[in-house]
């Protein structure tokens, strides 16, 4: 692969993993606890696309809320559709194809080949369908229900509406009333990016029982992989390993599960408890820049009364701003690591343990209870 070219690639998955577009963030979930007099939620659907986001919710009677945002500029309408115009919209949504469509159907690559991510949810009888579709590729194979849709919210500006002002109505076309922001578990699927952000999520009370979450994204070589893993403070870890290579949509993954001794729990109880680890501020990877290699850390620490999240990223000949030249490396605090990392490899990637057969992946996101 040319230099040229390898660099541009590392470097938009670069932007992706420290933006978290590559590896799905924690969506918000609409809450099927609804008013019970107001009439229901048809779907909902959000595109993602470079410079543009463009959302739109639309009830049971045709009521609909659509959102368009184009980088400073915030265009929100409403109206109704006409008869005719809904029972067409709930032809589609009915369309065979996609009521039997499922997150586990749709590849999730690692790499994704454009800015072009779509969600959509669906109220089917009892349930909510969630989809997440990261970039036009993935559709490809659903195209017969998903293109029809796409469609329709391009043109929806061309219904009958009023225009609102984004003070009084921007709200991500969500439902009002009753949502709760839940946190995605591992048989739920993603439906909105109303996400709280790493900077806001700081502090928040410690519902989940487990010592240390990691996730280690690694840029290199033509490919990109991905590992994370959850000890819980019973002493039950879950680990999994991702990887794609550059031009391939095919992910490699594998997942482990096993246990750890009290002793082992207590030794990385004390790494994590170091001041210097303890004391370390959230910061945002930087992004957008060319480099040969790279390596990001995410550490999800419980603490007393809030969570500690910390970043530490490791890139490789990074360009020098505003002269001539390379930096061989650039890291914010890499060493602090290293305690870190020894523990992880001695105690849980090097375990001799064989990887479950038909596991579903979950990114490492605490489970209800734990284990």
């Amino acid at each position: 692969m040319p230099d040229a070219v390898q660099y541009l690639i590392l470097s938009l998955c670069l932007f992706y993993l420290a933006s978290g577009r590559a590896i799905p963030p924690l969506y918000a979930q609409i809450d099927t606890a609804t008013d019970v007099n107001a009439p229901a939620y048809l779907f909902r659907m959000e595109r993602h696309l470079r410079d543009t986001d463009v959302c739109a919710l639309v009830r049971g009677d045709g009521q609909y809320h659509v959102e368009r945002l184009a980088g400073e500029k915030a265009d929100i309408f409403e109206g109704v559709l006409a008869l005719a115009d809904l029972q067409k919209l709930e032809r589609l949504l009915g369309a065979d194809e996609l009521f039997q469509l499922t997150q586990e159907k749709i590849v999730m690559p690692m790499i994704t080949v454009d800015n072009d991510k779509l969600l959509l949810s669906v109220l089917r009888p009892g349930y909510w369908q969630n989809l997440t579709l990261p970039d036009s590729e993935s559709r490809k194979p659903f195209q017969q229900s998903l293109v029809p849709l796409v469609k329709w919210l391009e043109e929806m500006d061309k219904q009958k509406h009023v225009r609102l002002t984004e003070e009084g109505a921007r709200n991500n076309c969500l439902p009002p009333g009753k949502i709760e922001l839940k946190t995605r578990n591992r048989s739920a699927s993603v439906t909105s990016t109303s996400t709280e952000t790493e900077a806001t999520a700081t502090k928040q009370p410690v519902l989940i029982s487990y010592a240390l979450r990691a996730v280690i994204n690694r840029l290199g070589n033509q490919q990109i992989e991905r590992t994370c893993v959850i000890v819980y403070s019973a002493g039950r870890y879950h680990l999994e390993r991702k990887r794609q290579r550059f031009g391939s949509r095919d992910v490699k993954i594998q997942i482990f599960e096993d246990s750890i001794s009290d002793t082992q729990l207590q030794l990385l109880r004390e790494i994590l408890d170091t001041p210097t680890l303890r004391n370390k501020p959230y910061e945002e990877p930087p992004a957008r820049i060319p480099v040969d290699g790279a390596q990001v850390t995410s550490l999800t620490i419980p603490r007393a009364g809030h969570i500690q999240k910390v970043n530490i990223w490791e890139y490789l000949n990074v360009p020098r701003l505003g002269s001539i030249g390379t930096l061989k490396r650039a890291d914010n605090g890499a060493n602090l690591l290293k305690p870190l990392n020894k523990w992880l490899t001695s105690n849980i990637q090097e375990s001799k343990i064989s990887p479950l057969q038909a596991a579903v992946p979950s990114d490492c996101e605490p489970s209800g209870s734990s284990p």
